[in-house]
């Protein structure tokens, strides 16, 4: 099973926001001699910067179903996907920016900055599913293709 992870908690003003609220607090603490409150305040800041730091974005494959998720892993079954490809997005246009994003029928996961998505289509659902290494996703993609049956065909998704 092919597996590709990111990590969602990029961004560069988040870390940065986290560190000068945590030298703005130790500095209260030093200021009002008040060590207690504020260092923990700075303590906790610090463990849920960290943890949310540790989540992972994954989506891989097996023989029969696409896993994709954070902490909760979601399945497609390959047989229920009616369309499938990958396409180059303006994400910060069409999804406004990173996370998890739903439109009524539409999910997207923008866990990278490539741009890259593997758009799948299901009879009821579109997931737009960011990824990194878009080389391994094409050729896996025409293995796919050449291997599918009568009932279950690949094709072009409009993005």
């Amino acid at each position: 099973m092919y597996r590709e992870k990111m990590n969602i908690y990029k961004q560069r003003s988040a870390q940065f926001i986290v560190l000068f609220v945590c030298i703005i607090l130790l500095s209260f603490a030093i200021l009002t001699t008040d060590y207690l409150f504020l260092g923990s305040m700075t303590v906790l800041i610090l463990v849920v910067h960290l943890y949310t730091r540790s989540f992972d974005y994954t989506i891989a494959h097996t023989t029969d179903a696409l896993v994709f998720g954070w902490r909760k892993k979601h399945t497609i079954l390959l047989k229920e996907i009616e369309e499938i490809t990958l396409e180059n997005l303006d994400y910060m246009g069409k999804f406004g920016g990173y996370g998890y994003r739903r439109f009524k029928r539409r999910y997207a996961y923008v866990f990278s900055d490539s741009g890259d998505f593997l758009c799948v289509k299901t009879a009821d659902k579109d997931y737009f599913l960011s990824i990194k290494d878009k080389k391994y996703w094409a050729n896996w993609l025409e293995n796919r293709t050449n291997v599918c049956s009568n009932e279950q065909t690949l094709t072009k998704i409009s993005c």
